[in-house]
């Protein structure tokens, strides 16, 4: 049965396909490295020689091929392997595949276990068919991102540009597939399924998203936003002011490493280097605060003053900033993570929303700047 997910799990669920930790206020000290070592099995108790261990795993299509989304760590021919992590986050889940892909397993590991000698056996993969109904959407094509999450609930891996309709060859386990959309047209949803052992094939719950506030005025105009403050302009402005410019709205917070160590640099760095066709751009910097600490501008310089000293080398932003503090525009828009961009066209209609950092090219073509 496909259960509805619960604001945190949504969260977690953005989170997890790369998003800003919402939470997150600073990130962690640096941790002591642990290692843990076991041995690799096949069902014949045998040694698995070059099986392959990660923590996340992706799989790009249209290959049916999973491969480390980050490091992997291989068993030599005793099948024996050691890894070792900083992660401060246990339990830790950890996938392995043998070299054909055909048998894995999952396993979890807490920190007293780097003293033990871990056996894993590996099984037959499962065979899980997925089925996503994907709602109308005014002819836009959603760019669609699978997310497999453990019961430990951690990322487990990713498919980005997923089909709809597909079968991923999976471990046997209990798991979440969540789903989203890079264009942030899709609410996050998720749904529990199995994988039992023994089994050769499953479907998992077919599922139903809709579209997202901001998916449902792609190529309209954008709902309306609630400015309590602003500093470079007035709090009385409208997005509808700028019509014939494109306007690009960053949703950001002083407490959110991405936004402030690469999303709003990026922006910065297309306002200084288009000076002379800033006549076809104006951009926003839109402040939220998830602790409700930031009442004003004035809170909001106090609490970002550290980033502008450490990470803007004394420069502020040279842009108009805008604040919210009764939080409603981020619920009437849906915002769940951050940094967001919103994108609206020189026509006054949301052209897209990209979740994460890293658009500056992006925006430079699509703007049509040019030095």
């Amino acid at each position: 049965m496909k259960k509805s997910l619960s604001r945190p799990l949504s969260v977690f669920l953005f989170a997890a396909i790369g998003a800003s930790w919402v939470a997150a206020q600073e990130a962690p000290a640096p941790q002591p490295l642990v290692t843990f070592k076991g041995q690799v099995l096949g069902t014949d108790g045998q040694p698995v020689f070059d099986a392959e261990l990660a923590f996340d795993w992706t799989k790009r299509m249209p290959s049916d091929w999973w491969e480390p989304a980050g490091q992997g760590f291989f068993t030599d021919k005793q099948g024996k392997f050691t890894f070792s992590t900083r992660t401060t986050r246990y339990p830790l889940t950890v996938t392995v595949f043998d070299r054909q892909r055909r048998h894995g397993a999952t396993f979890v590991v807490n920190k007293e276990d780097s003293t033990k000698d871990l056996k894993i056996t590996l099984e037959p993969l499962v065979a899980v068919t997925v089925n996503v109904d994907l709602p109308e959407e005014k002819g836009q094509r959603v760019d669609l991102r699978l997310v497999i999450i453990s019961k430990k609930f951690q990322r487990i891996g990713m498919i980005e540009h997923a089909a709809p309709h597909q079968t991923l060859l999976l471990p046997a386990g209990d798991y979440t597939l969540g789903i989203s959309d890079i264009g942030y047209r899709l609410n996050v949803l998720g749904a529990p399924f199995s994988a039992p052992r023994g089994a050769v094939a499953v479907d998992a719950p077919v599922m139903k998203p809709t579209l997202t506030p901001l998916g449902l005025t792609l190529q309209n105009e954008p709902p309306a936003w609630t400015v309590t403050d602003a500093r470079g302009i007035s709090k009385d402005v409208k997005i509808s002011d700028y019509k014939g410019k494109w306007v690009l709205i960053d949703l950001w917070g002083y407490w959110c490493h991405w936004c402030v160590v690469e999303a709003l640099p990026g922006l910065m760095k297309i306002y200084d280097e288009y000076p002379d066709q800033r006549d076809k751009f104006q951009i926003f910097a839109f402040h939220h605060d998830t602790a409700g600490k930031v009442k004003n501008i004035s809170d909001m310089e106090a609490m970002n003053a550290d980033n502008v000293k450490n990470l803007w080398k004394g420069r502020d932003l040279p842009f108009p900033v805008l604040l919210d503090s009764t939080g409603k525009t981020m619920k009437d828009w849906d915002i769940h993570a951050w940094p967001t961009l919103i994108i609206i066209n020189p026509q006054g209609k949301v052209d897209s929303v990209r979740v994460g950092a890293g658009s500056e090219e992006y925006l430079i073509k699509l703007m049509g700047l040019h030095k």
